[in-house]
């Protein structure tokens, strides 16, 4: 938990936590967004991660899916590749509620967001 505190997790998000959850996954920190790709940090290390199909169908517009500053509940896959290195995955669950969102309207006639950033 220490290493998540470097990165901002405060006793805001603490108070958030679903203990139940906490069990099974690993809470992160969104560090990167590239479409459907992202990359994760736990305060050690930095994660390629994925979604969920399951966390997809479900969401309803591209406000319900992460972006940069937002923690998540994810599992964690890490091994080590023929050369020794850490070849890790992360699959994205679920997203903590947010305290903020920076977002802008899209550009053309339909009412979308592209999300920027949150905490």
């Amino acid at each position: 938990m220490n290493d998540i505190k470097k990165l901002g997790f405060d006793k805001w998000f603490q108070d958030k936590i679903e203990t139940s959850k906490s069990d099974y996954f690993q809470i992160v920190r969104v560090i990167s967004v590239n479409k459907n790709s992202f990359v994760v940090s736990n305060g050690k290390n930095d994660i390629y991660a994925e979604l969920t199909g399951k966390f997809l169908f479900n969401s309803d517009s591209s406000l319900d899916l992460p972006t940069v500053g937002d923690w998540v509940y994810a599992q964690l896959f890490v091994q080590k590749d023929s050369l020794g290195d850490d070849d890790s995955l992360a699959i994205i669950h679920e997203i903590f509620p947010r305290k903020s969102l920076l977002k802008r309207k899209t550009s053309g006639k339909k009412i979308e967001y592209q999300l920027i950033a949150a905490t």
